[in-house]
């Protein structure tokens, strides 16, 4: 489980209901990867749903062009 305060801070989740945010934390799980690690390829199966909550991570996309790829950067702030 996950706090249901940490979904509140985001404006994301702003439109949910208290106990939207509740059952959404009920059901989702914490994961911490290493500096580095892969979270999902592009291409496999979306059946879940990340939320950076702290820290950076980079996206790598194919683009058309042959063996070229394209950088999007996100940093999750810290919400007070």
């Amino acid at each position: 489980m996950i706090s249901p305060e940490l979904l509140r801070r985001h404006t994301f989740f702003g439109g949910f209901s208290a106990a939207e945010l509740e059952d959404l934390a009920m059901t989702g799980c914490e994961q911490a990867l290493a500096a580095g690690e892969m979270l999902f390829t592009e291409g496999a199966r979306a059946d879940q749903f990340y939320f950076l909550a702290e820290g950076e991570m980079e996206t790598l996309l194919k683009t058309d062009e042959e063996d070229k790829v394209q950088l999007l950067s996100l940093t999750a702030r810290q919400h007070t």
